[in-house]
């Protein structure tokens, strides 16, 4: 059975446009984009001196600022505030949602320089490496996300949306073995998030192991229903259609 990786949650949501060679240059910073890093310096400094930003942020805030920015078309930085709410509480599984809901195709270029940016400023942070790596993936730069998430998930191993997307880098480099251990990995960090269960099912399938796909497709299906999130829209159907299969 031929089965592309097109339908893998995260590839779909993050890589739609990515179809550059892997080894062409990185875009040259614009002057637009100097500007607006400068602008987000500035508006950092002004949080940290003004004392009623110093209250304490959460997984909630947190969220409702991504809503914001993702509903104002700024998804790098949506992307980095759901980021910051699954480091808050990584047993919830909505920050992982948001970040596979997320479309940065659009705009892969801008996001890879804003988290390039915010690594320079923290310094080795497995946070800032994870949205860097996604941000890769959605360029297409399928090595270099690897080596971005590898460094991530050796910073902070709790990271369950790294070890996801560390699967789907690893999958499309056919490193498949590999891919499906950070799969499982992530689904044992976060256990109510479906991404995972729904990433493994895919690869699963493109190795035609149809029994073991689906039964990862049909968690995938029962935590959705169960815990919410961003649906992903084909796992309705691949859950119904791998049920007929093997019942043949």
């Amino acid at each position: 059975m031929r089965v592309s990786f097109a339908i893998l949650a995260l590839a779909v949501l993050l890589a739609p446009g990515a179809s550059r060679a892997a080894d062409e240059p990185k875009p040259a910073v614009s002057p637009e984009m100097l500007k607006e890093l400068r602008s987000t310096q500035e508006l950092r400094q002004q949080a940290e001196a003004d004392p009623a930003a110093a209250e304490k942020p959460t997984v909630e805030s947190h969220l409702a600022k991504g809503d914001a920015q993702r509903a104002s078309g700024d998804h790098p930085r949506a992307l980095w505030s759901f980021l910051l709410a699954h480091r808050l509480d990584r047993e919830d599984p909505r920050p992982i949602s948001r970040i596979a809901a997320l479309h940065l195709s659009r705009e892969p270029e801008r996001a890879e320089v804003i988290f390039r940016q915010l690594l320079h400023e923290h310094g080795e942070d497995g946070l800032v490496r994870t949205g860097l790596g996604l941000a890769l993936i959605a360029r297409g730069q399928w090595r270099e996300a690897v080596v971005e998430l590898r460094s991530a998930v050796e910073q902070e191993e709790g990271l369950a949306a790294a070890h996801n997307a560390l699967g789907v880098a690893l999958d499309h480099e056919k490193q498949t073995e590999a891919a499906r251990w950070h799969y499982r990995r992530a689904t044992e960090l976060q256990p109510r998030s479906h991404e995972p269960w729904n990433n493994l099912g895919v690869s699963l399938l493109a190795g035609g192991e149809l029994a073991e796909a689906a039964v990862a497709f049909v968690l995938a299906q029962a935590l959705l229903e169960k815990f919410g999130g961003d649906s992903i829209g084909h796992l309705d159907a691949a859950v119904e259609r791998y049920r007929a299969e093997i019942a043949r």
